[in-house]
């Protein structure tokens, strides 16, 4: 058996509940996070503090709207929703950005993921 093959063999797919948890947050829910995400949360004894989309933050009126951005965004506004969603929970200690969002930070404004954004979004606090 290969290194890889052992390695998959033994991946655990259960891990005990941390002993202290952290308050959860999260942008860009669907209705796959509400549905099944949120209630696994809370059923596990998870926080979840906030969780919402760009609708909920008052970014974009409707989800049709953000939609017709063919999840294509100003690059301003990952800032803005980053610091929105912070402030709903100063002693946090994640927030996690779900879904297909980009935003145009790139070279000539060229769409990218949030992963890009990390250490400039780490550096930003206090909020």
């Amino acid at each position: 058996m290969s290194d890889q093959q052992t390695l998959i063999k033994n991946l655990s797919q259960t891990w005990p509940i941390p002993s202290k948890t952290s308050p959860i947050i999260i942008i860009g829910t669907g209705g796959i996070v509400k549905d099944a995400h949120l209630p696994a949360y809370k059923k596990a004894g998870f926080d979840v503090v906030w969780a919402g989309n760009f609708v909920d933050q008052g970014w974009f009126k409707t989800q049709e709207e953000v939609n017709a951005k063919r999840w294509i965004f100003d690059s301003d506004l990952a800032l803005k929703s980053f610091v929105y969603v912070a402030n709903k929970a100063p002693k946090a200690d994640a927030i996690l950005i779900n879904g297909m969002c980009n935003f145009r930070t790139g070279k000539n404004s060229l769409p990218q993921r949030p992963i890009h954004l990390v250490q400039e979004l780490e550096n930003i606090g206090p909020y």
